[in-house]
């Protein structure tokens, strides 16, 4: 049995990567289903009228992946949105843990099922590539039945929660500690990682956090998420001395992901304007508290984002702890350079297609912004190489790397 012989089920809560490992899957005709909570195809106009977040739900849909692939469980899913809508704000993050494993425990419950009903579980034939929290009830029975499994950890785990606690702790009353966090939801995890044959992490940072936690090396691959959404020429923003340079944070506004740092970067050059853009997840009156060469939008819409990168000159992500940023592969598609840390997926090269920064440091993160300011050749330059980057995070890149994973993980004489 071969590789290209083998048919893969994936399953997914969410539109993660914009179902990329699907349509990469599906376009070297690998994917046998794609299961899923929700699917729009048919309704994306009536919930695009949906007032607040349901609104989203219309992006459950891509236009690479033909229905007859689709199982989608949309009533239950929907069901399951109204009672966590109902929660109150400030659920503590245990809560939210447990929640979301019920959400995974009943998700993973039907795709087993309906994997089962299909006869797809043929070992050397069939496999299944899941997401953390979704994924148990599946590869405990590829396990059993000899079928090769993935799993992908969505996120550096209990690092996350670690760095937020730390964070609230340095910025009192911008956001709420996670409080004592769920056990269950870190058993449901290292349970999904022991039943696996391979679990994928997007980043270094993430495969540290995972073995942190009990995940054996020897079974992790790091394999960084493909992007291959448009690619755009490099800005002609980038050769204007005579412009303020323009700075864009685009994403959650949220501690975990440096927001504060931003701003205290932004308060040391007053000749930039920075835009902040994203859903908030911080105390309103702290952004409130920005110098004045700050904007900050909130949430904003598809095309609104687009707009944005188009306009700005370079991207800043000073996070703490990501499993992988996709925004940093979309933003060097725009051909922007990205400041970051080392703590999101090996993307930028210091130096090259951006600037490295250390976690937390205020200073590191205003130089680096202040030398793309002062010198425009040079950030047209690192403009040019983020736009080659973006075009290396292929479908086909990734798809290698999965390969040669699985390969090394296989039965004896089970996949030639």
């Amino acid at each position: 049995m071969t590789w290209d012989n083998l048919s893969w089920s994936v399953a997914q809560i969410g539109a993660r990567e914009h179902y990329a490992v699907a349509r990469a899957l599906h376009g070297e005709a690998r994917l046998d289903r794609l299961y899923t909570d929700v699917w729009a195809r048919r309704a994306r106009a009536m919930w695009r009228r949906m007032p607040g977040p349901a609104s989203r739900l219309a992006t459950r849909w891509h236009r690479d992946l033909p229905g007859d692939r689709i199982t989608s469980f949309t009533p239950h899913s929907l069901r399951r949105r109204l009672l966590a809508a109902r929660r109150p704000i400030g659920t503590s993050a245990a809560a939210l843990q447990t929640a979301w494993c019920q959400e995974g425990t009943e998700f993973g419950r039907l795709v087993r099922a309906d994997l089962r009903r299909r006869g797809a579980v043929l070992p050397g034939r069939n496999a299944f590539f899941g997401y953390s929290l979704g994924a148990l009830e599946v590869v405990e029975m590829a396990a059993e039945v000899g079928m090769f499994s993935v799993v992908d950890q969505l996120d550096p785990g209990r690092a996350d929660f670690l760095e937020i606690a730390c964070e609230a702790e340095r910025w009192p009353g911008w956001e709420e500690a996670p409080g004592p966090l769920s056990e269950e939801y870190f058993d449901r995890l290292r349970k999904e990682w022991s039943a696996a044959s391979l679990v994928v992490v997007n980043s270094t940072w993430s495969k540290r956090a995972a073995m942190r936690e009990g995940c054996e090396e020897s079974k992790i691959e790091v394999i960084p998420l493909a992007y291959e959404g448009e690619v755009h020429a490099v800005p002609c923003s980038s050769h204007r001395p005579s412009r303020a340079l323009r700075v864009l944070w685009l994403g959650q506004v949220v501690l975990r992901k440096g927001i504060p740092y931003l701003l205290e970067a932004a308060r040391m050059l007053p000749e930039a304007q920075f835009t902040v853009a994203g859903r908030i997840g911080v105390d309103r009156a702290r952004l409130a508290e920005a110098p004045s060469n700050v904007t900050v939008l909130g949430q904003v819409s598809r095309d609104q984002a687009l707009h944005l990168l188009r306009e700005a000159d370079v991207f800043v992500l000073p996070t703490l702890s990501d499993g992988f940023a996709l925004t940093q592969l979309e933003a060097m598609a725009h051909g922007l350079p990205v400041i970051t840390t080392d703590r999101c997926g090996e993307v930028v090269t210091d130096g090259s297609n951006g600037f490295l920064v250390p976690v937390r440091d205020i200073s590191a993160l205003a130089a680096a912004i202040s030398a793309l300011d002062a010198d425009r050749q040079l950030l047209a330059a690192l403009s040019a190489e983020a736009l080659r980057t973006s075009r290396t995070f292929t479908f086909h890149r990734y798809l290698r790397t999965l390969e040669g994973a699985v390969r090394k993980r296989r039965p004896a004489g089970a996949l030639t």
